[in-house]
């Protein structure tokens, strides 16, 4: 399935987009007891995160990638981090994971 990401601003313009062919794996890695936003993604459907969930993604991303041992997938994390974090602490900025 492809899923890619993007930081958007709130008037709707797109600033960075990503669509690492790993990243459905790394979402599907994540548990919903130790990372619950990145659990959260609908892999069919847009996700939206918001400034403040951006900063706990960043957070969540470090816990995954201690666990995860595919090349590949810890490249779709350290992709995902990049643009999580510049929505983090940025009002009026937003991570959109867009699903298949």
């Amino acid at each position: 399935m492809a899923l890619s990401i993007f930081v958007r601003t709130y008037s709707g313009d797109v600033v960075e987009r990503s669509s690492h062919p790993n990243l459905g794996e790394l979402f599907s890695a994540a548990s919903t007891g130790r990372q619950p936003l990145l659990a959260s993604v609908d892999h069919y459907d847009d996700t939206v995160f918001n400034s403040r969930q951006a900063q706990i993604i960043v957070q969540e991303l470090r816990d995954l990638q201690s666990a995860i041992l595919e090349p590949d997938t810890l490249a779709a994390a350290d992709e995902l981090n990049r643009l999580a974090g510049k929505v983090a602490g940025r009002a009026h900025h937003y991570l959109v994971v867009d699903g298949d």
